[in-house]
């Protein structure tokens, strides 16, 4: 990104003044990001450049020439990682990869232009795909704001399907039991600014206060030990969430076990870095760098290895 804004020094405008600084090469590095995350090229942004007002056309004429700068030296130096799914997407066009299968996608609400380019050719070349998502309806009307996001990736999905004179069909549909009272009454108001109080007792809910993650886990265990020891549930029946669960998976992990709770922690993991991985990756690192510190030490730090002296 240096090099890039080097090359375009003297044409900038807005960025010139501080196009030297690290922190402002961060912030070009992910508005480029989210520029090639949603397929925005150089030209779209000179076209933009060319309907907004006199700040805002400068700003995305020097982005566009900061982009087109980085994008030359990417093809001319290393392909760039942001790259990837374009290259997919045009590497289907002229290969037999996935022709005839069946492709299941789980675990999206919505996609990027990126990865719909790539599902847009997947669909001229599958037997059948199915993608799953959580939603009420396709955002025919205003009443499914929770989940709006997935409603309007069914319904794009469906939209470039019939552009392409594919078959679909919306699938089986599984829905939760309807509730009642507090739960439904939250589900109903949660994105409403105005005062609405509830005003039956609530039982179903419960807003507690800790000061620490610790603490919030401990009173999780707790709940959970009262709800199977006096009111008859099942630990399967029970799940436990929270917004950025990496910060609260291993704490939770440990005052579970502390309380003799068994529990099923679903979240991804690098595989590579797996003990048995570790070892056969550093193992190689290390018969390729000569037997280096970093990878020789890597390897015996798995776990798994053997080092015999003698």
């Amino acid at each position: 990104m240096q090099l890039a804004v080097n090359a375009v020094h003297k044409q900038l405008k807005t960025f010139a003044l501080t196009s030297g600084k690290p922190a402002f090469l961060k912030s070009l590095l992910d508005a480029t990001d989210e520029l090639k995350c949603y397929r925005v090229s150089a030209q779209a942004l000179q076209d933009a450049a060319e309907m907004a007002d006199l700040v805002t056309a400068d700003k995305l004429r020097d982005l566009s020439l900061v982009l087109e700068a980085y994008d030359a030296l990417c093809a001319n130096i290393a392909a760039d990682p942001r790259d990837a799914l374009e290259r997919v997407a045009q590497s289907l066009d002229c290969c037999s990869f996935a022709d005839g299968a069946h492709i299941y996608i789980d675990g999206f609400a919505g996609f990027t232009a990126q990865e719909f380019a790539v599902l847009e050719k997947l669909m001229k070349k599958t037997a059948q795909m199915t993608v799953a998502l959580t939603c009420d309806g396709l955002n025919e009307d205003d009443s499914n704001e929770l989940f709006r996001r997935a409603g309007d990736t069914a319904a794009r999905l469906i939209q470039s399907a019939k552009k392409r004179h594919i078959e679909f069909s919306l699938g089986d549909s599984q829905f939760l039991p309807e509730q009642t009272g507090e739960i439904a009454y939250l589900g109903a108001h949660l994105f409403e600014y105005a005062d609405a109080p509830y005003e039956n007792k609530c039982k179903a809910i419960e807003l507690y206060t800790a000061d620490t993650i610790f603490s919030e886990c401990e009173y999780a265990a707790h709940t959970i030990l009262e709800l199977v020891r006096e009111e008859g549930f099942r630990y399967r029946e029970l799940a436990v969430m929270a917004r950025s669960f990496e910060e609260y998976a291993q704490q939770l992990e440990t005052v579970f076990e502390r309380y003799g709770i068994p529990v099923f922690i679903d979240s991804m993991q690098d595989v590579l870095q797996k003990p048995v991985l570790t070892l056969i990756v550093s193992a190689l690192d290390a018969l390729c760098g000569d037997f280096e510190y970093e990878p020789m030490f890597r390897y015996l730090k798995s776990g798994v290895g053997r080092c015999d002296a003698g």
